[in-house]
């Protein structure tokens, strides 16, 4: 969901090469980020709780719904990036290929398993390994490839149960905004993406 900063103070995101006001977004304090680290912190339990392959198919309804509208999200990446259109598409067409790796990856995690004998001392204990989420999970996006790098970070730790908060750059964080509101389209809750 969105909220407004609550100082109501805004960032102008224009066009690098018109100079043209594309959007404004909100400037978010301090007070708001606290905020918003609390409300992951309490939706990321339940979004633990939902299964694997639930998560994976959410996660693959969010590829549906960017590559429906890939064009749109090719044009505000190059209108707010100054990104030529051609760079933009392909930086949009990644999204099918990084989303859809960390799935894969995620349903066949199986674990691992240290024989017995491995350590001095271990002759008779085996140990087992297994994934578990981190909790809360900060992605921090720079400004030159965001949509590559919102699906190297984002799906990895979404798919292994953790909430997300995602900071994109000031400068062009229009793309990434859609992202995050097709992402809860798709069936991720809000509190889980902030």
């Amino acid at each position: 969901r969105h909220l407004d900063a609550s100082n109501g103070a805004v960032i102008e995101i224009t066009n690098p090469a018109t100079g043209k006001l594309l959007d404004t977004v909100p400037n978010s304090t301090k007070e708001d980020v606290d905020l918003c680290v609390k409300e992951a912190r309490k939706a990321q339990k339940a979004w633990a709780a939902t299964p694997l392959h639930e998560r994976g198919r959410i996660l693959c309804k969010f590829v549906d719904l960017v590559e429906a509208r890939k064009e749109e999200l090719a044009q505000l990446l190059s209108e707010e990036t100054g990104k030529p259109i051609k760079e933009a598409r392909i930086e949009i067409g990644n999204t099918r290929t990084f989303v859809c790796g960390y799935v894969e990856k995620a349903k066949h995690d199986y674990g691992n398993v240290i024989p017995a004998g491995s350590e001095a001392g271990q002759e008779k204990t085996i140990q087992i390994t297994q994934q578990e989420p981190l909790g809360v999970v900060g992605c921090i996006i720079p400004f030159n490839f965001p949509c590559d790098l919102f699906g190297q970070k984002v799906p990895s730790a979404l798919i292994m149960g953790n909430s997300v908060i995602v900071k994109p750059s000031t400068y062009n964080p229009l793309t990434l905004h859609t992202y995050c509101d097709l992402l809860m389209e798709a069936g991720v809750p809000a509190g889980v993406i902030n």
